[in-house]
């Protein structure tokens, strides 16, 4: 019966090579894997018995192998061990460290300056206004610093930054604080770091009008909003101030309705779903709406009062509910702020409730659809996306730069069974640039580019996708 032994050799390699691509189990390379060193051991001979465990102990560590080959697929380059990445935007990523920040090139990750700062393990953000960088550290001084050669230009007075929310390129609008409720506005000028002028804020007036894409969106360095005004005020009622004066070029009430603000348009809406656009720098009304025909959304921190600005477009829908959780039926519907022109998408997501988000910075494109199985009668999520639709299970959360989307869901890892999978696809070909097995990984926004996390603290490994 000298066939035996071969016989449960190719058995062995055809289930622990084939079965684990229909199979979501690491069984099956165990089982072939077993198979192997039973043919080996009885073909009494110590060269094929040999050869047989050899190849049953590369069978057992092929998964791993291959998955960590693909994990490292679509990867630009790896944040150095002591290095966390703080900011990644326009061709520029800017990694913190125990004593400064390094400014290294985002395609490639090679360093190009080095910025030393005092010592500390306070919370620490960094934006981007052009060619500044706005650098909150954990001694609380807010610098601007060059983004071409890491110089620091100024300093400002040491308070706690909140917020750096508004830009119009010349000035920055910020929220500060002395303690809390001690909190204003300052506008300060982008040159000299000076206050150009002042106000005391609360409540909602802390965002300055931002629409804010997500209920975490306050805890990260958002890319400031381009808007020409802030929004400032209280509970109450809310002031629109010239960015670069302060001066008053329009007041309402929060009762009234909710606002949104975007260059130099100001968005209005009223209870009954009416909306009105004007250019607040000049009274130029640019085009109303009337109530019946579908609601603006909220952003998805309601209590801001804000209308949400998904890639800089309002998104209509029959509640005007949060972004995050409002229901479309089978169309997409958006309005651009500027026209009011109305562009509409056909959706085929089988859900009711859905999350619409766009990427950190608005690109006039078409916003994302995630539709979660929040029924969990077993339909898989789907998400649309420039025109395509993908059907993943148990889709937590999706994210999304101008030519990247990613998202992490329940996936078929071959042979170490089902397990979290992240995904990231190129928007414009809608090919896949990287599948990660993500056991302890997620993906998050950083400005303009996708990073791959792993880990925690001391041991957090992060990825920057390729851009």
């Amino acid at each position: 019966m000298r066939w035996i032994p071969l016989v449960l050799a190719v058995l062995g390699l055809a289930a622990g090579i084939t079965l684990p691509f229909f199979w979501a189990s690491a069984a099956p390379v165990w089982l072939g894997a077993a198979l192997l060193v039973v043919a080996g051991a009885l073909s009494r001979r110590l060269v094929p018995a040999a050869a047989a465990l050899v190849a049953a102990v590369v069978l057992v560590l092929a998964p791993g192998l291959v998955n960590g080959y693909r994990n490292g697929q679509g990867i630009a380059w790896a944040v150095p061990a002591g290095e966390r990445l703080e900011l990644a935007q326009e061709g520029l990523a800017v990694t913190r460290t125990r004593s400064g920040l390094r400014g290294r090139d985002l395609r490639t990750g090679e360093r190009r300056w080095d910025l030393r700062l005092p010592e500390g393990d306070g919370d620490v953000r960094v934006w981007r206004i052009d060619d500044r960088l706005i650098v909150n550290w954990s001694d609380d001084i807010l610098r601007a610093v060059g983004v071409d050669d890491g110089r620091e230009r100024w300093q400002a007075v040491p308070l706690d930054t909140q917020l750096v929310g508004v830009t119009d390129g010349e000035h920055v609008a910020v929220t500060r604080c002395s303690g809390f409720p001690q909190c204003e506005i300052q506008s300060l000028s982008l040159e000299t770091g000076l206050v150009v002028w002042r106000a005391d804020i609360t409540g909602t007036g802390d965002y300055l009008g931002v629409p804010m894409p997500d209920r975490g969106a306050p805890q990260r360095a958002l890319a400031p909003w381009r808007a020409s005004f802030v929004l400032v005020g209280d509970d109450e009622r809310w002031q629109a101030r010239d960015l670069a004066t302060g001066r008053v070029l329009e007041t309402g009430s929060h009762q009234d309705g909710s606002t949104a603000i975007h260059g130099d348009v100001l968005v209005r809406s009223t209870d009954d779903g009416a909306l009105r656009a004007t250019n607040v720098q000049t009274g130029e009304e640019l085009w109303s709406r009337p109530p019946g025909d579908g609601r603006a959304s909220l952003s998805p921190i309601v209590s801001t009062d804000t209308l949400a600005l998904p890639e800089g477009v309002l998104v209509l829908s029959g509640d005007g509910y949060a972004t995050d959780s409002i229901r479309l039926g089978e169309r997409l519907r958006t309005l651009n702020t500027l026209t009011g022109e109305e562009r509409t998408a056909k959706l085929d997501t089988g859900h009711g409730l859905v999350e619409v988000l766009g990427s950190e910075r608005p690109r006039a494109k078409r916003p994302v659809v995630l539709a979660r199985d929040y029924e969990e009668d077993g339909r898989p999520s789907k998400i649309a996306a420039d025109g395509r639709t993908y059907a993943r299970e148990d889709v937590r959360d999706v994210h999304v730069t101008a030519d990247r989307i990613g998202f992490e869901s329940d996936g078929h890892t071959w042979g170490t069974g089902r397990g979290r999978v992240i995904e990231v696809f190129d928007r414009r070909s809608g090919k896949r640039l990287v599948r990660h097995a993500a056991q302890d990984a997620d993906i998050r926004t950083q400005g303009d580019a996708l990073v791959i996390s792993e880990g925690s603290d001391e041991e957090l490994v992060q990825r920057v996708v390729s851009p």
